[in-house]
């Protein structure tokens, strides 16, 4: 992304009348200019379609212009980008997903894999998070991720209860990251705007997961009562991969001096892309915690 954007401005910050193509992953994008106005438009070679960049699909694409952008607008299938002329490089901004659930008994039913699933099916590149949360008031990766992040980056969660526990701690943290210019991406509600109007929504929504949450696990450990009163109950999900499998699968990754990509070892071994990331991802914060 970030070589592709650093063609645009360096090809474009000149005012002028020009027509070029750029590759994207798997999309041509076309880009012709009027003086200070780039038009903006894609053409997938594969489908042989024209796309429509607005859908969430291209997302981090459209989040990329805005970053280079004074102004920006859709009309139809194409973007009208008025560029920043003080913008003379492309910072290297993160993308960072933080996943969220309960130690006991997973009470709302949704996996770390679900949530790390969601967020690569949007974001590409993205440096993921993972933490067991059981009540307790600090949360040390959650607490990481807040000091990791900078201006322009962007934090991106599947649902607004995996960001918060409540609607005031929710407006808090909000806040603090709007104020310091990160983007907060909730992918069930889109991208958290700082506006009244987007703060009241957000507001609204918190609420209601608040409370959601409470009807959750009040009904699970109703459930969960009458389950340990039968013969043989055993709580929590067994583990799919023994420590050795997952091992083997970490030590064949390039990311780790192997010689596999994620997908290779998917296929070679079954374990999911998604399992791998996660298991990875939470070596690499252990050793930091350590």
């Amino acid at each position: 992304m970030q070589e592709f954007l650093r063609k645009i401005i360096e090809n474009h910050k000149v005012y002028k009348n020009t027509k070029e193509v750029y590759k994207f992953e798997d999309i041509e994008i076309t880009v012709i200019q009027e003086k200070d106005k780039i038009v903006v438009w894609g053409f997938n070679n594969k489908s042989e379609r024209f796309l429509i960049l607005g859908n969430k699909k291209y997302l981090t694409l459209i989040n990329g212009f805005k970053e280079i952008s004074k102004d920006i607008y859709l009309n139809g299938n194409k973007y009208y980008i008025t560029l920043d002329s003080g913008i003379k490089s492309v910072k290297n901004n993160k993308i960072i997903g933080y996943c969220r659930v309960s130690t006991k008994g997973q009470l709302d039913g949704y996996s770390i894999d679900q949530q790390i699933g969601e967020i690569l099916s949007v974001y590409s590149e993205v440096n993921i998070y993972e933490e067991s949360f059981s009540g307790a008031k600090e949360r040390p990766i959650f607490n990481e991720v807040l000091n990791v992040l900078e201006k322009n980056d962007i934090l991106v969660v599947t649902k607004l209860d995996r960001f918060c526990r409540s609607t005031k701690e929710g407006l808090q943290y909000i806040d603090m990251l709007l104020e310091r210019g990160v983007k907060i991406h909730i992918l069930n509600m889109g991208l958290i705007e700082n506006t009244p109007m987007g703060k009241l929504i957000v507001t609204n929504l918190l609420a209601f997961a608040e409370f959601e949450r409470a009807m959750i696990i009040e009904r699970t450990q109703s459930g969960k009562a009458i389950a340990k009163t039968k013969e043989g109950f055993k709580e929590g999900r067994p583990k799919k991969y023994t420590v050795k499998q997952i091992d083997n699968a970490l030590s064949m990754l390039n990311v780790n001096g192997g010689s596999y990509s994620y997908t290779e070892v998917e296929e070679l071994l079954g374990i999911s892309k998604s399992t791998l990331i996660r298991e990875n991802n939470k070596r690499k914060i252990n050793n930091k915690l350590k």
